[in-house]
């Protein structure tokens, strides 16, 4: 009898186990997916890490003064098939 509640647990925890992925943020929430932007600067760090890589580039700004855009990439495993490593820039 124990053995079978362990599997009824182990099946429903299967089936609800998925759903919490669902939840994680989208990225219509944070980005314009309508608009791009055409940004020119220096690589000032980049951070090769999970789940989210980061690109730091300093820009200049329409006043003259550097600003540092943080830019958001993708993981490690998406990254890698697209050709970057922790070397590239």
């Amino acid at each position: 009898m124990r053995g079978v509640l362990i599997l009824v647990f182990c099946g429903a925890a299967s089936w609800l186990c998925p759903f919490p992925l669902l939840a994680h943020h989208s990225f219509a929430t944070h980005y314009d997916p309508n608009r791009s932007m055409d940004l020119r600067g220096t690589v000032v760090d980049f951070s090769m890490r999970s789940p989210h890589s980061f690109l730091h580039l300093e820009v200049e700004s329409e006043g003259g003064e550097p600003v540092t855009w943080e830019i958001e990439m993708g993981s490690i495993p998406l990254l890698r098939r697209q050709g970057f490593s922790a070397d590239t820039f």
